[in-house]
């Protein structure tokens, strides 16, 4: 969060900015690298966890965000697999699903950002 309020600011606070930045950059990298290979198909299952996460806490910070963002995923994707399992009776994917719906978040934020 400290990295957050901008680079004057956390070096004020006596955060090491650069190294910070550099270890956080890598570390982002290792973890986007891994849930891509763990999920698989489903490209816009991060974007839309958080987006739906952010919309319920009302907040930014990570300490908050990054438990709401799991828990959301985690009913998200068992919730839709109960729901294709049990009322469809198996048919359909899951990784279509919140690919379709993940697209759309992702054009309704392109969207929402651009009048600002």
């Amino acid at each position: 969060d400290v990295l957050a309020l901008g680079t004057d600011t956390a070096i004020g606070l006596g955060l090491a900015w650069r190294g910070t930045a550099a270890g956080l950059l890598v570390v982002v990298a290792a973890l986007v690298s891994a849930s891509t290979a763990l999920v698989g198909p489903m490209a816009f299952l991060g974007l839309l966890v958080v987006s739906l996460a952010e919309r319920i806490v009302g907040t930014n910070r990570h300490a908050i965000l990054l438990p709401a963002a799991a828990l959301t995923a985690i009913i998200v994707l068992v919730g839709g697999q109960t729901v294709l399992q049990h009322a469809l009776g198996g048919e359909g994917s899951l990784g279509i699903v919140v690919e379709f719906v993940g697209g759309i978040v992702f054009l309704a934020i392109l969207f929402a950002g651009g009048r600002r």
